[in-house]
C-alpha cells in the first residue's frame, strides 16, 4: 500500500498495512499515537494488537492517545489496546478531550 506523506503532517507512519496505519506524533514531550483503519474483522484486531504490542515494545513508552469525552465506541476501543483514562485535557480548538496512556 502507498502512503502519501504530507511534509507539514507530524504524524509518522510507523506500520502500514492494507487493512490500517498506525502514526506517531511526538508533541512536546509526548509521543501520541493515531490510526486510520480501512478494514476491522476479528483476525485484524489481533494483527493490530500485534503490532501495537510490537510497536510499543520497540518505542518503550509510554505512548498517548487523545479522544472525545462523549465517544465512549472509541474509549473502550482505546482500553481494549492498554490504554487507559490520564487526563482531560483542554484542546486549542476550546474542546475538552481525554488523554489515555499505555506506560
Amino acid at each position: 500500500m502507498a502512503v502519501h506523506i504530507d511534509p507539514d503532517d507530524k504524524k509518522v507512519p510507523v506500520c502500514v498495512r492494507d487493512e490500517y496505519i498506525i502514526y506517531i506524533e511526538r508533541v512536546g514531550l509526548a509521543n501520541w499515537m493515531h490510526a486510520d483503519v480501512i478494514k476491522w474483522t476479528p483476525a485484524i484486531f489481533k494483527k493490530f494488537d500485534k503490532d501495537l504490542d510490537t510497536i510499543f515494545e520497540m518505542h518503550g513508552g509510554p505512548m498517548f492517545i487523545m479522544i472525545n469525552k462523549e465517544n465512549k465506541k472509541l474509549q473502550k476501543f482505546g482500553k481494549m489496546f492498554s490504554f487507559w483514562p490520564y487526563k482531560e485535557v483542554q484542546c486549542y480548538d476550546g474542546i475538552t478531550r481525554l488523554a489515555f496512556r499505555r506506560a
